[in-house]
């Protein structure tokens, strides 16, 4: 924490001239989109957007930057930077997940691939199913108080909601089913090969998402 108080100007000073070449997309708008998404929006509403959107996140690095040589303004510079970056960061990861989702609903299914899809989805099934017996033969075992029974009992009856909630073979949300099984441990990405691998790429980009989501 030391280290952070005494290196802070230098380090608003950086993320200020960084985040000020942001200003690039106010005087070419495309190329800024090119560059930092891989695509572009057309018309000249799009334009005056961009322009601006450019034009106050290059205000921002101004503050950082004003704020690294004037101690006083360091706070409020840093929460208006922080707040812009946390709102652009969850606006990002809402538009990329919306893209995720509707490629999701727009997928066929082949008759080979509903197969592959209904074999995985059993496996899976059939290996959690293994697991909860064993750990409740396990419990048990390792218990020898009647009382036992009413734990197992408690315990059966949470994984059966959770089981109940967790398959859901609806192709509609069959991708994200399989995401969780693959988080999970319960299948693996090769044991999916045969759904298809645009629909495996997707699965990887929902935990790629998540991932993303997650960090602080």
């Amino acid at each position: 924490m030391n280290i952070l108080r005494r290196s802070i100007k230098w380090v608003m000073l950086i993320s200020g001239v960084l985040t000020c070449t942001m200003f690039y997309a106010t005087f070419a708008p495309e190329a800024s989109l090119r560059s930092t998404f891989g695509e572009v929006i057309d018309g000249a509403l799009a334009q005056i957007v961009v322009r601006n959107w450019g034009a106050l996140i290059g205000l921002v690095g101004l503050m950082l930057i004003y704020g690294a040589f004037n101690e006083p303004t360091r706070r409020m510079a840093l929460l208006v930077a922080g707040a812009s970056k946390v709102v652009f960061i969850s606006l990002v990861l809402r538009f990329q997940w919306h893209m995720v989702m509707t490629a999701m609903r727009e997928f066929t299914w082949s008759a080979m691939q509903k197969k592959a899809a209904r074999a995985a989805f059993d496996l899976a099934l059939s290996r959690e199913l293994r697991s909860i017996r064993n750990e409740a033969q396990s419990m048990l075992q390792k218990d020898s108080d009647d009382n036992i029974v009413w734990s197992l009992h408690d315990y059966l009856s949470e994984k059966r909601r959770d089981i109940a909630q967790k398959y859901d073979y609806r192709y509609s949300v069959l991708m994200l089913v399989f995401h969780r099984l693959v988080f999970e441990g319960w299948l693996t990405e090769e044991e999916l090969t045969g759904i298809g691998m645009e629909k495996v790429e997707v699965i990887r980009k929902v935990r790629s998402l998540r991932t993303e989501a997650s960090e602080p």
